[in-house]
Order: C-alpha cells, then sequence, then structure tokens
C-alpha cells in the first residue's frame, strides 16, 4: 500500500480507516494484556509497564478511560498490592472488550 491511497482505490484518511486502527489498537492491547492476567501470581512488572505505555496511548486514541484505568492498574502494580491490581486489571480486560464490541 502506497501512502497516496489503499490498494482498492480509495483514499487514506477516511472514517473506515480510522475505524480499522482503533480497532487494531484495543485488539492489540487485549492480546498484551490477557497473558499478564494468567496463572496464579501475577507478573506486577509486566503490568506496571504495559499499563504505563496504554496510559499514555489511550488517550492518544481517545479512550480516557482506559488510560484512567490504566493508572490504577499501574499504581497497584507498582505497590505489589496484588489483588487491587489484579480487580484493575479484570476491569481493564473488561472494558478493551466492551470497547471492541462498540468499535466493530
Amino acid at each position: 500500500m502506497s501512502d497516496a491511497g489503499r490498494q482498492d482505490g480509495r483514499p487514506r484518511g477516511d472514517a473506515q480507516d480510522l475505524a480499522e486502527l482503533t480497532r487494531g489498537f484495543l485488539r492489540r492491547k487485549q492480546e498484551e494484556f490477557v497473558p499478564l492476567s494468567r496463572g496464579p501470581r501475577l507478573d506486577l512488572e509486566g503490568l506496571a509497564n504495559a499499563a504505563h505505555r496504554l496510559r499514555g496511548s489511550g488517550g492518544a486514541y481517545g479512550f480516557d478511560v482506559l488510560s484512567e484505568v490504566a493508572e490504577r492498574l499501574e499504581q497497584f502494580a507498582a505497590r505489589e498490592q496484588h489483588d487491587a491490581a489484579r480487580e484493575a486489571l479484570a476491569e481493564l480486560l473488561d472494558l478493551l472488550e466492551r470497547l471492541q464490541g462498540q468499535a466493530s
């Protein structure tokens, strides 16, 4: 695909392209966080790092609510508060799933 247009001849930058980018962002974030939610003990360092990245990128995509949940998750993980981090992670995964459904 060139910068000038898409293979189907439509110019880049239309609403459909934006929706595709948004869906891809949400899918990638879910794929990043799901593995971190498995197992008896959370990878708190991995969660804190991933949550930090999402805190910044969520707002860039217009998902301030994602940034807010990610900030809480990052703080709980950094403080090694396993139960609170697990709850925030569950909230984040639920939110990602709901947003994906809305973006489809």
